[in-house]
């Protein structure tokens, strides 16, 4: 008799308009029920571990074969009539033996266009049968992983309802870009589960305890990246008037965003645009330019602005043009041209409080090549013929992510799991240790 139980989806990214999208789906023989839907580009069997290409053409009065589900395959050129979309499959492992759903299929479907593209996939579920689980549940049914021994870090958590679970899997669903919702996820599934895990076993050994304090250590190398999986870094802008930051910034984003006009003081308020440069989400600020010799009450308070923005910053991006950059001296102090006490006063309130700094000598267009100045540590841009632009962006995510986990690495994800793993880096004796690992695994999420 044929399994007429309802398969389970659920949207797994944020309700953004991120440019990826991920739907997990359960129950049981998918291949036969998915057949409805999609169609791999593949004609080789889906097994567990295995990713696929496919075309997804949703509802279709085309008639298919079922398939048994532990192999689906299909022609690799029969899909339906009209546009399909493109999406990724993953086929995970069964569900286990220790699941109400034992032996339960698992996948994830990864779909372009975020949540417009979700909605699409998740109403075609739904027309062939799927029930669709907000978040939350899904957690609670589905979000440990099968046939490992995860479970026993978190056997004390009926329904793997801990605090450390319901946060990452907060921040998954607001990550809008691949690469972040990819770490996000990893740490849903392993992570710092897996940390909990490893350490408490860690722990019986001999040199246990100095292993894990040095594990905190290294997941505490990756805080603030996980802090930045659901919020965008902070990237300003700033500099003497005149020396091309808006052209600048259009160039980075690769539209024009800023007003620009060839007139000191354009810009007087703090200009916002976000990007992706790499799969990392950026927010980018261009701020009014620094001069001591303000002539009105709106650019004083455009340089205010300024100046607080440059206090919330991530990355200062200082700007000079070329006329300037022998104003520049051998140490690479910031120029001292226009009046730029601003400019020292917010470089030295950022070097105070330790803000990473990027230098660029920018409308290098205007003189010949023979006649610029030495890069040095500055980056050589031009916003018109796109000179340094390139260099620029992979400079920038150089500076924010100098390093990325490796898959099954521990981050830190909120400001609790990083006071957590703190607290077990400098542990003092096994007994405070075993507490703040405790706390960790344990205490309810704030």
């Amino acid at each position: 008799m044929a399994d007429t139980t309802p398969g389970q989806a659920c949207l797994l990214t944020g309700n953004t308009r991120g440019a990826v999208a991920t739907i997990g789906v359960v129950g049981n023989r998918l291949g036969s029920r998915l057949s409805r839907l999609l169609s791999p580009v593949s004609g080789d069997p889906i097994l567990p571990g295995h990713v696929r290409y496919a075309n997804w053409h949703g509802e279709t009065t085309i008639e298919t074969t079922p398939v048994p589900s532990s192999s689906l395959r299909f022609a690799a050129d029969s899909h339906p009539s009209g546009v399909p979309e493109s999406v990724v499959l993953t086929r995970r492992a069964d569900l286990s033996e220790h699941s109400p759903h034992a032996g339960w299929e698992s996948w994830e479907i990864h779909c372009h266009g975020g949540i417009a593209a979700a909605n699409r996939l998740l109403a075609d579920l739904r027309s062939a049968g799927f029930a669709t689980l907000a978040p939350q549940m899904w957690s609670l049914h589905f979000g440990s992983q099968p046939n490992d021994d995860r479970d026993t870090a978190f056997e004390n958590l009926p329904g793997e309802q801990s605090g450390l679970v319901r946060e990452t899997l907060q921040v998954l669903i607001r990550t809008q870009t691949t690469r972040t919702a990819a770490i996000a996820l990893d740490q849903y599934r392993s992570g710092l589960r897996d940390f909990v895990r490893d350490s408490r076993q860690e722990m019986a050994k001999a040199d246990g305890i100095a292993h894990v304090r040095d594990a905190a250590a290294r997941a505490l190398e990756f805080a603030e990246l996980g802090r930045h999986l659901d919020q965008p870094w902070r990237v300003v802008l700033a500099g003497p008037p005149n020396v091309g930051k808006s052209s600048l910034i259009n160039a980075i984003l690769g539209f024009r965003r800023s007003i620009t006009m060839d007139s000191p003081g354009t810009t007087r308020d703090v200009l916002e645009a976000r990007a992706v440069i790499d799969g990392w989400p950026i927010r980018f600020s261009d701020t009014a330019g620094l001069r001591r010799d303000a002539d009105s009450a709106i650019e004083v308070a455009g340089i205010e602005a300024a100046r607080r923005e440059l206090a919330q910053a991530d990355l200062v991006v200082w700007v000079t043009a070329i006329s300037a950059a022998a104003d520049f001296d051998r140490s690479g102090s910031l120029p001292d041209s226009a009046g730029s006490n601003p400019i020292q006063d917010s470089a030295e309130s950022l070097t105070r409080r330790g803000c990473r700094e990027l230098r660029v000598i920018n409308q290098v267009d205007r003189l010949p090549q023979n006649l610029w100045p030495p890069a040095d540590d500055r980056t050589l841009t031009s916003a018109v013929s796109g000179n340094g632009i390139d260099e620029l962006r992979r400079r920038i995510v150089d500076i924010l992510i100098p390093k990325v986990p490796a898959p099954g690495e521990a981050v830190p994800l909120v400001s609790r799991q990083r006071d957590r793993l703190q607290e077990i880096a400098n542990a003092a004796d096994e007994a405070s240790l075993r507490a703040a690992l405790d706390r960790l695994a344990d205490e309810p999420a704030i």
